[in-house]
């Protein structure tokens, strides 16, 4: 599944509600992976993997958490593993909120496949300047997302 929205966004958990109707083939799935991506061409950095203990006491629909650790993309996509024959999904809900990072002017932000790249000292050095001034978690922005160094931000 791939989920697309209107910005970059900060994303900290994932809710899934899905069905276990074990006696019909149909199970939660036993396993997902969840990809982040800017501008929906690359998915950079390691995914998230959640493994799902699986229930066979209880037939019940449930809701799945998955913790998102604060990841920030505009697409999102998530890989489910199958338990069973089927797997039945009703209803997807993120927790997420507007990416602090928007400092930077949103034409400068680009795909960039830096699994081939180093980021440079100077943009780790300006995202750390940018959390001692209370803008929250960009150190995991850095680590997402990779900008061509703007100027360095001044602020008021």
């Amino acid at each position: 599944m791939i989920f697309e929205f209107d910005e970059i966004r900060n994303f900290t958990a994932v809710h899934i509600f899905t069905n276990n109707l074990f006696a019909k083939n149909v199970q939660v799935f036993s396993k997902a992976k969840v990809f982040f991506s800017i501008g929906g061409q690359f998915y950079n950095g390691r995914p998230l993997s959640y493994s799902y203990m699986p229930d066979t006491i209880l037939e019940n629909a449930r809701n799945v958490s998955i913790h998102l650790h604060y990841r920030v993309g505009r697409f999102v996509k998530i890989h489910l593993y199958f338990a069973a024959r089927w797997i039945m999904v009703s209803e997807v809900l993120f927790e997420s909120g507007r990416e602090s990072i928007v400092i930077v002017k949103k034409n400068r932000i680009r795909d960039f496949d830096y699994s081939r790249h180093f980021m440079n000292k100077w943009f780790l050095n300006f995202c750390l300047s940018v959390c001692q001034v209370g803008l929250s978690v960009c150190l995991s922005v850095c680590l997402s997302v990779c900008l061509p160094p703007p100027p360095p931000p001044t602020i008021a």
